[in-house]
């Protein structure tokens, strides 16, 4: 809390939330505890990996494919996923829907709580820990991030998705329409990509993994991934 209070930019006014709403829910307890459990019984390293960044950074999505790439998800659930979520209306979301199992999650196609799934490497343990990536729900990102080792960070290369995520949802429009960085640097922090980032490194997480996402949207421009 202390570095990204001193992160924050002079002068912005910020809104600290109560120490309680930081506790760890009953369920990811129980989850991490079994975790836990599991690597202590094992020969292999544990390593808690923490997946954050702005809201609709592709997260859920990303991480439902990378499952299902490592053999920890079946095709036939894939396909359900699909038939389901285009049922719905959310053609889009099927690949996040492997996480997002709450149906408040899949009806407002966003993540609410961290969600939990576990693969192994020759090497490793990996306990793979889905954080929300909505402002609201910063207290559970905060909950994954307090147990994770190291981290990925979603970057949304699409058009305006890494100006919101820097800048806040009210600086998509301008910095689209700028270009990437249009705003500048100098511009207000407003969006989760950066204080994710703070709040993790703050909670002692110093291995980060940056993933850009989305680059299809601007034609795989170099200058999306600081080329």
């Amino acid at each position: 809390a202390d570095a990204a209070r001193r992160g924050s930019r002079a002068g912005a006014a910020v809104a600290w939330r109560p120490l309680e709403d930081y506790c760890m829910e009953a369920d990811l307890a129980r989850e991490v505890g079994a975790a836990l459990a599991g690597e202590a019984a094992g020969r292999r390293r544990g390593l808690h990996l923490v997946v954050m960044g702005h809201v609709d950074a592709g997260k859920s999505t990303l991480m439902g494919r990378l499952l299902l790439e490592l053999g920890q998800v079946s095709q036939k659930e894939v396909h359900k996923h699909q038939k389901e979520s285009a049922q719905a209306g959310k053609a889009s979301f099927s690949w996040a829907w492997v996480l997002d199992e709450r149906p408040e999650e899949r009806a407002r196609g966003v993540t609410v709580d961290v969600a939990v799934a576990r693969f192994t490497t020759p090497g490793h343990s990996i306990t793979l820990l889905d954080a929300p990536g909505h402002r609201d729900f910063v207290p559970n990102m905060i909950s994954g991030a307090g147990l994770a080792d190291a981290a990925l960070l979603l970057v949304d290369g699409s058009p305006g998705g890494f100006e919101s995520g820097f800048y806040g949802e009210g600086a998509a429009a301008g910095g689209a329409a700028a270009g990437f960085g249009g705003l500048g640097f100098d511009a207000p922090p407003g969006g989760q990509t950066q204080e994710h980032a703070q709040l993790a490194r703050s909670l002692g997480v110093e291995q980060l993994a940056v993933v850009v996402s989305k680059l299809d949207t601007c034609d795989y421009l170099q200058v999306r991934v600081g080329g």
